[in-house]
């Protein structure tokens, strides 16, 4: 790949920087930035930083970025459950993704690792900003895995069932269940759009 340079890669700040380092945000930003310079090594990739991971400081770094169409895809690695969010944060998330479709401007969003959120069905299971129909959710999908209906698109997932160690196997196997995956769901805040189905 070639080099990451000032030419392909700009850092900003639109609400100034942030005051402390996270540094699971900082590796899940280098991860992503490090991932779409793979995928498309010739693009210009800006990152813009908010002063904080409050929503209050998220939207506005995409509406920044929206705004002054820094490029022709934005993509967000953040979100939290609709049962921990508020349909206000998801209205203005919306809001802003909606801006960003009318100029061209694409808005991915990662549907986070929890898979339903705990909520045992798909309606209310999906995560703010994901949940916005002007995005689209993002998540590990496997497809054309062969099932008893033909093949079908099924999200990643980890359930783990413990067996024991090597020689010394469990009488009974410890079903841990669901550790984390692919996150989505249908909106409780969101309106489905007709053309989604």
């Amino acid at each position: 790949l070639p080099t990451m340079d000032t030419r392909s890669l700009e850092v900003v700040y639109p609400s100034g920087a942030p005051t402390t380092t996270d540094s699971d945000w900082a590796t899940e930003t280098t991860l992503d930035v490090e991932f779409a310079h793979a995928i498309a090594p010739e693009a210009r990739i800006v990152v813009v930083i908010a002063p904080t991971d409050d929503d209050s400081d998220l939207a506005p770094a995409v509406a920044y970025a929206a705004n002054r169409h820094l490029g022709s895809v934005i993509s967000n690695s953040y979100g939290s459950a609709e049962a921990q969010s508020d349909l206000d944060t998801a209205r203005l998330y919306n809001h802003i993704f909606r801006g960003a479709a009318a100029r061209g401007i694409a808005v991915n969003v990662a549907t986070g690792d929890s898979g339903d959120n705990g909520v045992g069905t798909p309606v209310g299971a999906a995560s703010v900003p994901a949940d916005s129909a002007w995005s689209t959710g993002v998540g590990g999908t496997s497809i054309n895995v062969p099932s008893d209906r033909g093949p079908v698109e099924s999200v990643w997932g980890i359930n783990v069932t413990q067996l024991g160690i090597s020689r010394t196997p469990l009488p009974i196997p410890n079903i841990a269940g669901f550790i984390q995956g692919s996150g989505g769901g249908e909106s409780v805040f969101i309106t489905k759009p007709g053309f989604q189905w």
